[in-house]
């Protein structure tokens, strides 16, 4: 049997992100399309409120209280979960690899 591949560059491949952030709205991601759904489940389709179509996430940043410049991330797929401190220095992001998991 031939295995289905999906290359990024093909005009039908999208990446989905659940977010209503203003800030990942606004990424030029290069070669990836983006479709961003609603966190309000009320906003999303029935198709993708019962359908798993993420590949992968991306949490909301969580603050620090202690340390109001210093945020906190979560990446997840299917195997594996990882994460991160954040802190933005010098006009740009600094991420820091503070946990995570593989299966």
């Amino acid at each position: 049997m031939q295995e289905l591949l999906i290359s990024k560059k093909d005009p039908y491949y999208f990446e989905f992100f659940k977010t209503d952030c203003d800030y990942f709205h606004q990424i030029n991601p290069g070669e990836y399309k983006v479709l961003f759904i609603p966190e309000d489940e009320d906003k999303q389709s029935d198709y993708v409120r019962f359908t798993d179509i993420y590949h992968f996430g991306i949490s909301k940043m969580m603050k620090n209280k202690e340390f109001p410049e210093r945020f906190y991330i979560n990446k997840w797929d299917s195997s594996s979960s990882t994460d991160y401190a954040a802190e933005y220095k010098n006009g740009k992001w600094e991420l820091e690899m503070i946990g995570g998991f593989d299966i």
